[in-house]
């Protein structure tokens, strides 16, 4: 006897709350209900489009069938591909987060090539408790599709901006955990190459996830500077980005650490390092312009002497100034974070301290 199929159902849950996902037995016979008025739409020849429903006028996703995935709802649009929410047909409990290749709507085949190498460099890193794992990839008719497991937290970047920053231990703490997700990545032979928090994700335990592989390459390619296919056009982030590549340098771990490092004050201050250049050139210019090196000290008076020596000599400009391997700055990271978080600060009033509210500073400053 056949072993009958979960996905029959004509509800489909969440297993996590118990909140109906959306109405499968409808959609299989072509049927979509408006999520704001309940009309029900037919969806025919309405594939992976928002649609307006003809009685309220209010945006209506299509589901679409992709192999064993169901793309029911949209999550966001990226420079690569589209990203949906997703169940699979023999576990319709679980989420996933599917990316589908703009090549499909536009017919941008450079979309179509980076989307692939990502998919591909994300099979190769694995798994890592601080990266996002590709799970699978696959294509039905022109349509290249990459899916991952739907991480429920906060982007880094909105974290920072609903703050105003991040306190040093957590930023700390994150950091080290990022660290992690470097050295797996550099154990399996690459650089990341594109730190920003935009593309790390921090889940409802807090811990930091590492996304995004459009411009990791092989640690190999990355130290031949100027000799590959890709390497003739500047690819990063304005903020994060290093010099040596802005320069037409080899890349190495160094690198990576000097992204890391602007990444760290952005944390802690609210804001990028050159967040008072607007156009972009002028941004990138920056990481260039003055090789004498940068200071924080004046920018961060609230974080302790370490952690300011620590971001010094991680955005130092000049490669053999910063910290060579990731290693040798996770040491450095967990001995600051250790020390931060044994260290208590106390609000205290000079009466509680001096008898009558008298304070013997003039003696203090005669002596």
């Amino acid at each position: 006897m056949p072993m009958k199929n979960k996905f029959q159902k004509t509800i489909c849950l969440d297993s996590d709350t118990g909140n109906v996902i959306f109405d499968v037995e409808m959609w299989q016979n072509g049927i979509v209900k408006c999520p704001q008025c309940t009309m029900p739409i037919e969806s025919k020849e309405k594939i992976l489009g928002i649609h307006p429903c003809p009685n309220c006028q209010s945006p209506v996703f299509f589901p679409c069938k992709m192999k064993d995935y169901v793309l029911y709802s949209t999550l966001g649009t990226g420079g690569l591909g589209r990203v949906f929410l997703a169940i699979k047909t023999n576990e319709p409990g679980r989420k996933y987060a599917v990316k589908v290749s703009n090549h499909a709507f536009t017919g941008d085949e450079y979309s179509l090539k980076i989307l692939l190498r990502e998919a591909n460099t994300g099979l190769d890193l694995g798994k890592h408790p601080n990266i996002v794992e590709i799970l699978d990839v696959d294509m039905v008719g022109n349509l290249v599709f990459v899916v991952l497991p739907l991480i429920e937290g906060m982007r880094l970047d909105r974290i920072v901006s609903y703050s105003g920053f991040l306190s040093e231990r957590k930023a700390l703490h994150l950091v080290s955990q990022i660290i992690e997700a470097e050295i797996h990545i550099c154990s399996k032979g690459f650089l990341y190459r594109d730190l920003k928090p935009e593309n790390i994700i921090v889940d409802k335990g807090g811990n930091a996830k590492l996304f995004d592989y459009g411009l990791t390459i092989k640690k190999e390619d990355a130290s031949l500077a100027g000799k590959l296919e890709y390497s003739d056009d500047i690819e990063g982030s304005p903020y994060y980005i290093p010099p040596e590549r802005i320069l037409g340098l080899p890349e190495n771990e160094s690198s990576e650490i000097y992204s890391l490092g602007m990444m760290l004050y952005h944390m802690l201050k609210g804001q990028p390092y050159f967040s008072t250049v607007t156009e972009l050139e002028q941004i990138v210019r920056s990481h260039v312009l003055d090789l004498k090196g940068i200071s924080v000290a004046d920018e961060m008076k609230r974080c302790t002497t370490g952690t300011i020596r620590l971001i010094d000599r991680m955005i130092t400009r000049m490669p053999a100034m910063r910290y060579q391997t990731l290693d040798e700055l996770r040491i450095d990271v967990r001995d600051i974070l250790s020390e931060v978080a044994t260290t208590k600060t106390i609000k205290l009033k000079k009466s509680d301290l001096f008898k009558d509210g008298k304070v013997p500073g003039e003696d203090l400053r005669g002596q």
